[in-house]
């Protein structure tokens, strides 16, 4: 895999569209310093996702953008794409070529791109992380990062390090995960809150539907009346509207006679302007023929004018052409007298350059005899120069050789010693390392077994812990369940209660004698408060007793008296009064009678099933006693054969015998059959003090169960806080990174006792190159003094020999002067006679040529004279026609104009006619305006009256959603309120703790005489009284139990994400745990792979016997966060650290390094920007040949000035700046050079 092609637009000083290829092996850039080669290396880290400014040599991330010259424009927008070829598959795409492409605008907005796709930054970082190809990885490495390297400021070595051991994703993983664990706690404590609310809200709704239920009661009847009053209305307005419709109507009979009159005239008027049109378009032919006449005559004139001049201009172009010949009839003969003098001259001449040909010749063979002398003597002079310094050279290396051995004989010695010393020391130190590693083994193993301890606590508090948190929930939801029942009763007892004080179920007149003057009676009851059941009997019993359950039931007939006399005083109505003194008991037995004559089993009494005071069992008795209660017997029955002849038999034959179902249907004697839908409040008025005693029971009993519930809780809660899991885990961590400590300790005197021994092996191994070096130096100095002897007498030789020839070269290059300076003048005697004779014949050339041009011209102008005569005659022959054609021109003309002026006398005429028409039209029209006026009138009164009748469609429609024609068919039936009352019933079915249902069914007998008494006064007074009732009631929610429903999701919903987000944390727990350890494990064996390559790289730069080494900080908590430290004492130096190595050495070491990263996990491509520069040749020669072993596997783009390291690229570019601050680049193969 390598870099292939690397596009730059508008990024720094590449202005224009640059285009680089990249070959697979070495790439040198090369250029003065300014010129640009560094952005290149700016560009790729940019593509590749870099978003530090300074790192790019930039204040501000838009400063890329290319920013203007003096002569060039700013551009808005920087794009570098960087093409990849994939054929290692490294990266994880499908594409054999990926290209990455980075977008940034002056607006500050960006675009990334993989293969013209567009992605995120994410994508891309992604894409790269620990393939050593991301921005800040090691393939990119500037002069200034081999500094940073060694002072290792921002922790640079270690993320390299990381890079190559593919860790930099799990610790972006570690931290994305404890971010995700605090957001987790974070959410845990929101949910909590919202919880509570929730709660609070759901119990708030329970308590709103039941307001909302009886507002619905009071809407229904004013919806009622509402749309009675509104048809009214509507038929009242549409009534005034008809005399209106009539008068409009004649109205418009006058508007249309007057049109068409109007219409007769204008017809007329329109074919008397047709005449005119057709008189005018007449007159108008007649006077084009005038102008065309006049236009075609004047054309003549201008005609015979211009011929007249053409043929004056002819004439002048003949006497020109005359005198033309003339003069090259001179020319002619002036250029025959000059040929003739031009050969005389070149005859001469010819004769001279014989003869100085024949003198330039024999100079010239002397003077190159001589000069052939002459380079053969020079070649020789250079050939001993060049052995003498050959030798000399070679007598130097010899005589510094002979020195360096010398020298590292005397040095030879005392580094055994010291080399021995050395091992002795190491081998007291591994003793020592074993003694304290088994030590801190058994330290190790202690630690061990209490994690081991700890984590069993920990598994049993866990699984503990999941079987309360179980509990606690199964508890919340009973007590939730428990709360929701309490709210519930508590709702119906509230309702229950209302019922009890409230007395708006009753008759206006029954409610009045209530709330008024009950405290006036002895007794002043409604049947309802006096006779109770069991619930599932309250709606039959509700359907026997009807409107009986509204009577009121009194002491003594004078108290029905009195009661009666105050509801007529007060004009509220009528109603039944049950005096107790009147009332019999002996008809007590009728009902029972009947049915045990009979033999329908399933139905018994009524009376069976109520309770009563004994006071008023009479009471009872008179309202219930002929009454069955039918507990199984439905409406279906009744059809079938279910309902017997012996029930038919039983209502048929015993007057005022009734059965009445559970489900309140009502059978009556004669066959009668009463049903329909049930309000839901029905039954409720029934029994009210045992149902209040029965609920009042089931609230303390429920409140009972809340305690119990809740005392569960803080007993399951009490548990969960004493399991101290926390604390056990926090014991773990500490045990875990105590043990960590220990671990750490063994990992460093393993490695203690590894380095030690290897150190051992090193300084044997350097003991012995150094007395095999010793014995290799006294052998190579006893072979070099003869030499040094031999070449002392060859020099001596060389240098005699070479001063007898500079003689002989100086007396040659005397004699080789003289011959030149003759050779010289010869030439130049030559060359004087060569130019004449060259001019002459040049002359006679031209000569002939202007010979040949004049007679072509003088044959041209004959011509041309010719043709001027001829255009002459032709000219006079059209302009005689013209004069002849001039006559009949005129004629014609003056035809013409007198038939213009009759047509124009006719045409004014028939205007005259037109303009009386007119007059006529105009008189008519404003008769008709006046009737439109009127019509207007009328038609926005009836338009007064549409926009009412509107105003109450619309009232209707978005009131009701009913149009005007359906809210009328409804009144026109006579049966508006009990349809309206059966929706309402049906509407309120489903919700709980219904209202009033309305008292349609005891007003339905007179509903069809309704149309003819309406009294809508009355009913607009009732609307208000609703209207007013609504308002006591105040605002409710409709929505209150579908809220309800809501809410109890929501409050689901977030206790199962409670227990997600508790499950969740546990899992990220784990999960970094198992991040550090798989993190550190592939740290440690990638660093000793790297150490050890480290050593192998830093001896083939250096000395073999130099030392080096890389240590990991042992001071750090955290092995994924030591610090790496670089050791190195490069030629026998013992530096107190790297920094006072030499620029050099620095380099070399820092390319160590990285080289020791790639042996490892090689980038497929690395970019070096002028690291050689510290370098001597001697050191260039080192990186070079490392540069060319690496890259057989690793693509080098190098930025350079040094020849050395330009002569080893493949390839090379060049970037100037021919323009200033606009860079250019230029490329070459040095191959196809070489070639």
């Amino acid at each position: 895999m390598y870099i292939s092609d690397l596009e730059l637009h508008g990024f720094k000083s590449f202005a224009h569209k640059t285009h680089v290829k990249f070959d697979s092996g070495i790439t040198a850039v090369v250029g003065p310093n300014g010129c640009g080669k560094s952005n290149i290396v700016d560009a790729l880290r940019w593509v590749l996702g870099e978003q530090r400014p300074t790192l790019l040599r930039s204040s501000a991330m838009s400063n890329v953008i290319f920013n203007g010259t003096a002569k060039k424009k700013a551009l808005g927008m920087a794009e570098v794409s960087l093409t990849f070829v994939n054929d290692k598959g490294l990266l994880p795409s499908e594409y054999s070529e990926l290209t990455i492409t980075r977008r940034l605008y002056r607006s500050g907005e960006s675009d990334y791109l993989i293969n013209d796709t567009p992605v995120r930054l994410k994508d891309i970082i992604d894409l790269f992380m620990d393939t050593g190809m991301s921005s800040d990885a090691y393939s990119v490495i500037e002069l200034k990062m081999v500094e940073e390297i060694l002072n290792d400021r921002n922790n640079d070595r270690r993320r390299m390090l990381e890079e190559a051991a593919g860790v930099t994703r799990y610790k972006e993983k570690r931290k994305q995960t404890l971010r995700k664990l605090d957001q987790t706690n974070k959410d845990l404590q929101r949910l909590e809150d919202i919880l509570v609310e929730v709660r609070k809200k759901t119990r708030s709704l329970e308590l709103q539907s039941q307001r909302a239920v009886k507002a619905k009661g009071y809407r229904e009847e004013l919806e009622r009346l509402d749309k009675t009053v509104l048809a009214f209305s509507w038929r009242q307005i549409r009534d005034q509207q008809e005399p209106l419709k009539k008068q409009i109507g004649a109205a418009s009979a006058k508007k249309a006679e007057l049109a068409t009159q109007l219409e007769i005239l204008e017809q007329k008027e329109e074919k008397l302007r047709t005449e005119l049109h057709e008189k005018e378009r007449a007159e108008n032919e007649l006077r084009r023929q005038v102008q065309q006449l006049s236009y075609q005559k004047k054309e003549k004139e201008t005609r015979s004018q211009i011929l007249q001049g053409r043929i004056e201009n002819e004439t002048g172009i003949i006497l020109q052409y005359q005198k033309d010949i003339e003069q090259n009839e001179k020319d002619l003969v002036e250029l025959g007298e000059l040929r003739t003098a031009s050969r005389n001259e070149l005859e001469k001449l010819s004769a001279k350059r014989d003869q100085s040909a024949k003198s330039l010749e024999e100079s010239g063979k002397t003077f190159s005899s001589l000069q052939k002398s002459y380079s053969d003597l020079r070649r020789e002079l250079f050939e001993l120069e060049v052995a003498i310094s050959a030798k000399g050279k070679k007598h130097q290396d010899m005589r510094s050789r002979r020195i360096k051995l010398e020298s590292r004989l005397e040095n030879s010695e005392g580094d055994q010693k010291r080399v021995q010393t050395e091992i002795e020391k190491l081998k007291k130190e591994i003793e020592a390392s074993k003694t304290k590693l088994e030590e801190e083994k058994a330290k190790v193993q202690v630690w061990s077994d209490k994690i081991e301890g700890a984590e069993k606590r920990l598994a049993g508090v866990r699984e503990t812990r999941e079987r309360l948190l179980h509990e606690r929930n199964e508890a919340k939801e009973q007590e939730r369940k428990v709360l929701s029942r309490q709210d519930a009763v508590a709702s119906e007892i509230q309702l229950m209660h209302h019922l009890a004080s409230s007395t708006d179920a009753f008759p206006e007149s029954v409610a009045w004698l209530i709330e008024k003057h009950k405290g006036n009676f002895a007794l002043l009851s409604p049947v309802s408060e006096l006779i109770q059941t069991e619930e599932e009997y309250a709606v039959a019993l509700e359907a026997a007793l009807g409107e009986a359950q509204n009577y009121v039931v009194v002491e003594t007939f004078r108290d029905a008296e009195r009661a009666s006399d105050l509801l007529k005083k007060q004009k509220k109505g009528q109603a039944t009064f049950i005096p107790l003194d009147w009332i019999s008991g002996d008809d007590s037995g009728s009902a029972r009678t009947i049915v045990e004559g009979g033999t329908a089993s399933r139905i018994n009494p009524i009376m069976e099933r109520i309770q009563t005071e004994e006071r008023y069992r009479s009471v009872a008795e008179l309202l219930l006693g002929h009454i069955y209660l039918a507990e199984e017997l439905g409406s279906d029955e009744v059809a079938g054969s279910g309902f017997t002849d012996e029930y038919r038999a039983l209502l048929t034959n015993h007057r005022g015998a009734a059965i009445v179902t559970t489900s309140g249907e009502l059978f009556t004697y004669g066959g009668l059959f009463k049903s329909g839908s049930k309000s839901h409040q029905s039954g409720l008025r029934l029994g009210l003090k045992n149902k209040l005693e029965k609920l009042e029971k089931s609230g303390r009993s429920l409140q009972k169960d809340l305690d119990t519930t809740r005392r569960s809780l803080e007993k399951i809660e009490q548990q969960l806080r004493e399991l101290h899991e926390q604390q056990i885990r926090e014991e773990i961590t500490t045990l875990q990174k105590e043990r960590r400590e220990k671990d750490q300790t063994v990992g460093k005197l393993q490695s203690g006792i590894q380095i030690y021994e290897r150190s051992i092996l090193e300084q044997q191994a350097h003991r012995e190159r150094l007395s095999l070096s010793e014995g290799q130096s006294r052998q190579e100095l006893e072979e070099l003094k003869p030499g040094l002897e031999q070449i002392d007498g060859e020099i001596a030789e060389l240098r005699e020999k070479e001063e007898t020839t500079k003689a002989s070269l100086q007396k040659l290059e005397d004699e080789r002067a003289i011959a030149q300076n003759r050779y010289n003048d010869a030439q130049l005697a030559h060359q004087d006679i060569s130019n004449r004779t060259a001019n002459i014949e040049q002359q006679l050339q031209r000569v002939d040529e202007g010979t040949e041009r004049i007679s072509g011209r003088l044959k041209q102008r004959g011509i041309l004279l010719e043709q001027s005569r001829e255009n002459i005659r032709q000219y006079r022959e059209e302009s005689e026609q013209i004069a002849g054609l001039m006559g009949g021109l005129t004629e014609s003309l003056e035809k013409a104009r007198l038939a213009l002026e009759n047509a124009e006398k006719e045409s004014k005429a028939e205007r005259e006619q037109i303009q009386q028409q007119d007059k006529e039209l105009r008189t008519l029209r404003k008769d008709r305006e006046d009737q439109l006026e009127l019509l207007h009138h009328l038609t926005m009164a009836a338009e007064k009256f549409d926009l009412q009748l509107e105003s109450i469609t619309n009232s209707v429609w978005e009131t009701y959603n009913l149009t005007m024609e359906q809210l009328l068919n409804l009144q026109g039936e006579g049966d508006l309120r009990d349809a309206e009352g059966t929706e309402a019933a049906e509407g309120a079915e489903g919700i709980e703790n219904a209202g009033a249902a309305g008292d349609a069914e005891k007003n339905s007998e007179d509903a069809g005489d309704e149309k003819d008494r309406f009294d809508v006064d009355a009913a607009k007074e009732r609307v208000s009284v609703l209207r007013q009732k609504l308002h006591r009631i105040g605002e409710v929610n409709p929505l209150a139990i579908e809220e309800y429903q809501e809410e109890k999701e929501r409050l689901d919903f977030y206790e199962q994400q409670m227990e997600d987000l508790r499950k969740a944390e546990l899992e990220m727990r784990d999960t970094i745990a198992e991040i550090n350890e798989t993190a550190t494990e592939r740290f440690n064996d990638t660093f000793e792979l790297i150490r050890s390559h480290f050593q192998d790289v830093f001896h083939r730069l250096f000395e073999e016997d130099d030392y080096c080494d890389l240590v990991l900080d042992s001071d750090s908590e955290d092995p994924l966060e030591a610090k790496v430290e670089i050791r190195a004492n490069p030629k026998g130096k013992r530096p107190s650290n790297i920094s006072q190595l030499s620029g050099g050495e620095k380099t070399l070491t820092a390319i160590a390094f990285l080289f020791a990263i790639y042996l490892v996990k090689p980038s497929p491509f690395c970019v070096l920007d002028e690291v050689d520069a510290p370098l001597d040749d001697a050191n260039i020669e080192r990186f070079s040949g490392m540069i060319r072993s690496f890259s057989e596997q690793t693509q080098f783009i190098i930025i350079t000035h040094n020849k050395k390291t330009m002569s080893k690229a493949e390839m090379m570019y060049g970037v100037t700046m021919p323009e200033t601050g606009v860079s250019r680049l230029v490329g070459v193969r040095l191959e196809d050079v070489g070639t």
